[in-house]
């Protein structure tokens, strides 16, 4: 059973509704009141489940009395009864906490109704005012699908500039390192070039060197035995041997091919030498250029 309290200033509305509820089995008015503050006092009193409120009585108002019984008694659900079908009174009476608003012209089984889906927590309205507030509502759906709608083009439009930035960021990388690989290799082929040049700058200079000290000391070895010949003469003419004498002859020419053996092998001690100069020439030349390639 659903315990009904009604405040309404006027004998014949309350009448009438204590005749239309009275064919609802699971309603029942407890008690009736004529203004606000007689309504806050049986509420406190008998703590009705329902409280159906008129929205201009004397005293206190509707919507203050629907206030204070909110507030004070939560359990006590309020529904307000009204003339008035305007945006504003419903508003302000959902604002004051009502739970339904409905006309005093509503049909007595459609008033049930509305009693019956308040009693088990749902917001009510009356026949034919959802459309009083409908377009507000609509309005706020569309604003929100439209947010929606445009929080989606902006991460849109996000993904796309970091997108671009990203392919304008590994361009310029791309670049970069291609500018840096080219100058790399660029230096690197310059110094390739300056070891090879100073390379055979040295091994030039080496064998200039190399060929100068030969020539000085085969001057030398020249002079060597130019001199000793000089003294193998001087020491026959001391022997007093005679160059005409057949002996003697054989005797100098025995000297004089010693003296060339000797020479020759001066000569290819000389020609092995110079040889092995150019060949370590040729090897530092070459490990040079091996190492100038790394």
């Amino acid at each position: 059973m659903i315990r009904l309290l009604v405040a309404d200033d006027q004998n014949l509305i309350r009448q009438a509704l204590e005749v239309y509820l009275r064919e609802e089995k699971d309603l029942e008015i407890i008690i009736s009141v004529d203004d606000g503050m007689k309504a806050i006092a049986e509420v406190e009193k008998l703590r009705p489940d329902v409280a159906l409120i008129d929205l201009e009585m004397p005293g206190i108002d509707g919507l203050t009395t629907t206030e204070i019984l909110t507030q004070r008694f939560p359990d006590t659900k309020v529904i307000v009864l009204s003339s008035h079908d305007n945006q504003e009174y419903i508003y302000k009476a959902l604002q004051f906490g009502a739970r339904g608003y409905v006309l005093k012209t509503t049909p007595a089984q459609e008033l049930a109704n509305v009693i019956r889906s308040i009693y088990q927590g749902y917001l009510q309205l009356g026949p034919g005012l959802h459309e009083k507030i409908f377009p507000n509502l609509t309005q706020h759906v569309s604003s929100e699908k439209n947010l929606k709608i445009l929080e989606q083009n902006l991460i849109y439009h996000f993904e796309e500039i970091k997108q671009e930035f990203k392919q304008a960021l590994e361009l310029e990388y791309n670049d970069i390192w291609k500018k840096l690989t080219e100058h790399i290799d660029q230096e690197a082929k310059q110094i390739r070039n300056d070891l090879q040049l100073e390379t055979r700058v040295s091994l030039n200079g080496i064998k200039q060197e190399v060929e100068q000290g030969l020539k000085i000391f085969q001057q030398k070895v020249v002079r060597q035995m130019e001199d000793e010949w000089s003294n193998l003469k001087k020491y026959l003419e001391n022997q007093g041997l005679d160059s005409n004498n057949f002996q003697e002859q054989k005797m100098m020419r025995m000297q004089l091919i010693q003296l060339r053996e000797s020479h020759q092998k001066f000569e290819t001690k000389l020609k092995n030498l110079y040889k092995m100069f150019l060949f370590s020439g040729l090897i530092f030349g070459i490990a040079l250029l091996i190492s100038s390639s790394f």
